[in-house]
């Protein structure tokens, strides 16, 4: 979650014509448009594993969106369709304490209620190690981790902000050791974004 944007320069068409013509001008265009960080919590429901003993995770997670309106010949639109690159850490509190981590691509569209609030929706996957012990998915390790829904984004100024995410979220190996149901929960993540 701890990313950074990286620029591709863009070398503009026009050019002055005679003897004392300028060089061409560069545009300096950001491939990601934004950066986010975010911290909250799972909170899953394992069954199989022990009543008393839910799923709890403390989240970190970085967010880096890339609009597709352009792409998709949506300039004019006034929403934004963006594919959005997630990296993530955890530390699980329970059933023991462990580790997880991973990436995934989210796919994310945005429409603005006011000048100062964002609305969000969008859902995406990505591999992920998940490093306890449960019935519902056997020993720790290579898991997928799935997750949709939606959020807010409060604009203080035209480059920072504040926002709120609430995720359904779903954490399996898609039974490839052996078959389980895998493990379902929620996540409520705070964040705070700056444009590039």
């Amino acid at each position: 979650m701890f990313l950074f944007g990286f620029g591709f320069p863009a070398v503009s068409a026009a050019q002055s014509e005679g003897a004392g013509s300028l060089p061409p001008k560069t545009v300096d265009k950001k491939f990601f448009d934004s950066w986010k960080f975010q911290a909250g919590a799972i909170i899953g429901d394992l069954k199989e594993t022990n009543a008393d003993d839910d799923l709890q995770i403390i989240l970190f997670m970085g967010r880096f969106p890339h609009s597709l309106n352009t792409l998709l010949g949506l300039e004019d639109h006034k929403g934004t369709l963006s594919l959005v690159l997630e990296p993530f850490l955890g530390h699980i509190l329970s059933p023991e304490n462990a580790v997880m981590f991973g990436g995934g691509l989210f796919l994310e569209y945005a429409y603005p209620l006011t000048e100062k609030i964002m609305v969000r929706a969008g859902a995406g996957s990505g591999p992920s190690y998940f490093g306890a012990d449960t019935t519902e998915e056997g020993h720790g390790g290579f898991e997928f981790f799935d997750s949709a829904g939606f959020g807010l984004d409060f604009t203080r100024d035209q480059l920072e902000g504040l926002s709120f995410d609430f995720r359904m979220v779903h954490i399996s190996d898609l039974s490839l050791r052996e078959h389980n149901n895998g493990i379902n929960g929620y996540a409520i993540v705070l964040g705070y974004n700056r444009k590039f």
